[in-house]
């Protein structure tokens, strides 16, 4: 199973379209995929017209990992046909976790969930908040790769610099499989002199 984040500390840059292309791509080469929306804004639940009223969402799976929980948290996407395309479901109780300082055991806990489902999917595509709080941090670790998304101005450099860099220190301290897969620049103006 190959876990990939797509991320941005800067919010409106096309994170969760990203994402929810990446896990077309996938559906349409036969790619069994999970797509877990860790994102409180829950934009790529509601993308993958999955229901929002489930009886447990990525809040409670990351409250209480345990496969029973976890499983409540799943459903289909309509999208799927033929191959699988599953959604954890994103909460706004999800913020609630997205503390500033998240301890270590915290930060495993995405990492320990995906452990219980290793063998049922070949891609795990995950949609992080816009921040470097709990939430990115915990995705980050139970991740092998990260694709950053930005735009070419001025405050979506720094953050991309910004998330580089923290990724950097993730894999050095806590998660030395977790790269960075490289950055998608949206809204690149190709005969823009700014960029």
């Amino acid at each position: 199973m190959h876990v990939l984040s797509v991320s941005s500390l800067k919010g409106g840059v096309g994170k969760t379209t990203v994402a929810l292309g990446l896990a077309s791509a996938a559906l349409n080469q036969g790619i069994n995929t999970l797509v877990i929306d860790l994102d409180p804004q829950c934009d790529a639940t509601s993308g993958l017209a999955a229901p929002a009223d489930m009886t447990s969402s990525v809040a409670e799976v990351l409250q209480t990992p345990k496969l029973p929980v976890l499983r409540r948290a799943l459903v289909a996407s309509p999208w799927s046909r033929g191959s699988k395309l599953d959604v954890m479901v994103g909460s706004p109780r999800s913020l609630l976790l997205d503390n500033p300082a998240p301890t270590v055991s915290d930060v495993w806990k995405l990492e320990e969930i995906l452990a219980l489902i290793e063998d049922e999917y070949e891609l795990v595509i995950i949609d992080t908040p816009p921040s470097i709080n709990a939430l990115t941090r915990t995705a980050w670790v139970a991740s092998d790769r990260v694709i950053l998304v930005t735009e070419p101005a001025l405050y979506s450099v720094i953050a991309a610099d910004r998330a580089r860099r923290a990724i950097a220190e993730i894999s050095a301290k806590l998660s030395p499989r977790l790269s960075l897969y490289g950055f998608v620049v949206n809204r690149l103006r190709q005969q823009s002199h700014e960029h």
